[in-house]
């Protein structure tokens, strides 16, 4: 069902807590991801999902850049910037 839709699982961890699972998957986008996922859940075994969407430093960076913040003084996280604090978003290009 998950490599019919191009998804791989990665790796899987029991929790405690509110899930029971905690499933770490890769997909080619967001809609096969969650295509992936209503389609186990429709079977009946699995009875609530939540997701998270992970980002690469680089796609954090990207994002920064679209959303217009152009030319102005931006915080960057040291995984994006280890060798200081601060950097500045020179291009909003895409």
């Amino acid at each position: 069902m998950f490599a019919s839709k191009g998804v791989k699982f990665l790796s899987g961890y029991y929790s405690f807590g509110e899930f029971d699972l905690c499933l770490i998957l890769e997909g080619p986008d967001n809609v096969s991801a969650a295509s992936a996922l209503i389609a186990t859940a429709a079977g009946g075994a699995i009875s609530k999902i939540q997701t998270t969407v992970l980002m690469t430093p680089e796609e954090g960076l990207e994002a920064i850049k679209v959303a217009g913040l152009c030319g102005t003084r931006t915080f960057l996280p040291a995984i994006l910037s280890p060798s200081k604090a601060w950097g500045e978003v020179t291009s909003c290009t895409r």
